[in-house]
């Protein structure tokens, strides 16, 4: 059959379909739904803006931070562990996350109508969160990156046509920004799940005695690393908490939409180069070829890169806030200035946690987390007490830039022992 010229121009002229291997077209295909789910997730909130007041999306974003810390705990890090596991392990957690998980959805489902509770409107989409969780990391180890890509596509999509939607009927806009968050999810579960039920398979009493065996096998996750995951989550999340409690959902919504802008287009590049990174640091680490000058050749550049990005952001949010944004939404143009150094030493820094998995010094790493979230901590309440929104802005952003420096002079002190071992 003769290929149609657009299809044959594709084919001979983008690198993506010259490449062979599953493993990089997958890489290149993960990144892209990324990138377009950001994109869209971040334009769907500029569009509620017209919709949804600034105390609306406060609520919204008190919410947010409630469920992704319990959707951590409710996943116990078997999201992560599915990866290494053999494909009959992760069909077995597969079915029993979705069996046992999905009972206990049924029977909170009902109370959702009678308790107009944040927090257990919270618990109820991290616990649906961790399944999608599960579901989507055993179809990635599967190599349905397409699946993946329209499923990420779509949720954004249902979020932000359903909030329209859902504001016409509820007073109570907050809460139907909240619902229709959990409504996008359980359509998008439920079609992975119909799409992939064969591939999964039903559970049996046999299957469950083995679930039992891999969860204890596969223990390391949530012994080691979900206390680890859970203080980086708070660390992130604790803002929004103390902002909330000292300066109402005006502020955290003001506060939700700042680190959302500034943010976005840094995580994913970061989030690549980071990948990319690791990858290339521990093969080199492997083979003793000089690891610390590649590191420092990457820092350099990232040196260079992080002012640059961080100015293009700002310029796009000056724009946003003076052509886009209601007026209700001042001040987060100068907000952001404030908060633009903790960005630009965030992006430099997402190379650190790589050196830090590749020479093992996850203990140390943990002990300074703890330490970060102490001085998060402390600027909050200070901010707090003295009630000033620019000073805790400030505050934060001090506290980021002494504990990402503080890393990095801690890690050139490995590299100085480790030439004087040389």
């Amino acid at each position: 059959m003769e290929k149609r010229p657009i299809i044959k121009w594709l084919l001979n002229h983008l690198p993506y379909f010259k490449v062979k291997s599953t493993f990089v077209k997958g890489s290149v295909l993960l990144f892209f739904a990324n990138v377009v789910s950001q994109l869209l997730n971040t334009l769907s909130f500029l569009v509620l803006t017209h919709i949804y007041g600034v105390g609306d999306f406060g609520n919204f974003a008190l919410f947010s931070s409630y469920t992704v810390v319990l959707s951590i705990l409710f996943s116990l890090k078997y999201d992560s562990a599915i990866i290494s596991m053999k494909f009959e392990e992760r069909k077995r957690v597969v079915k029993f996350y979705i069996l046992l998980y999905g009972l206990l959805i049924l029977i909170l489902f009902p109370e959702l109508f009678f308790i107009q509770n944040i927090i257990y409107h919270a618990i109820f989409t991290a616990i649906l969160i961790s399944i999608f969780k599960v579901v989507f990391n055993f179809f990635l180890s599967t190599k349905n990156f397409a699946i993946l890509l329209l499923s990420k596509i779509l949720n954004s999509l249902l979020f932000l046509a359903i909030s329209i939607f859902v504001s016409i009927f509820i007073n109570d806009k907050s809460l139907g920004m909240i619902n229709s968050y959990m409504i996008s999810y359980i359509i998008v579960l439920l079609l992975l799940v119909i799409i992939f039920k064969k591939q999964i398979g039903k559970p049996s009493i046999e299957d469950f005695a083995k679930f039992i065996e891999t969860l204890k096998r596969y223990r390391n996750f949530p012994v080691y690393y979900l206390p680890q995951q859970m203080l980086n989550e708070l660390s992130n999340q604790m803002p929004f908490f103390f902002i909330s409690f000292f300066f109402g959902s005006y502020y955290t919504g003001i506060f939700m939409m700042i680190v959302k802008l500034l943010s976005a287009l840094p995580s994913m590049v970061a989030s690549s180069i980071s990948q990319i990174f690791y990858q290339q640091f521990a093969e080199l680490h492997h083979k003793d070829e000089q690891p610390y000058m590649f590191f420092y050749k990457v820092y350099k550049r990232l040196m260079i890169v992080a002012p640059l990005l961080t100015l293009f952001i700002l310029l796009v949010i000056f724009l946003i806030e003076d052509h886009f944004l209601p007026k209700s939404w001042n001040g987060v143009f100068y907000y952001s200035i404030l908060m633009a150094p903790m960005v630009a030493i965030r992006f430099v820094g997402s190379i650190i946690s790589a050196v830090v998995l590749v020479l093992g010094y996850q203990k140390k790493s943990l002990y300074i987390e703890i330490i970060h979230i102490v001085s998060r901590f402390i600027s909050l309440i200070i901010s707090g007490v003295i009630h000033s929104f620019s000073l805790l802005l400030l505050m934060l952003t001090l506290s980021s830039l002494l504990i990402t420096g503080y890393r990095l002079q801690w890690y050139r002190k490995i590299v100085d022992e480790s030439k004087k071992g040389e």
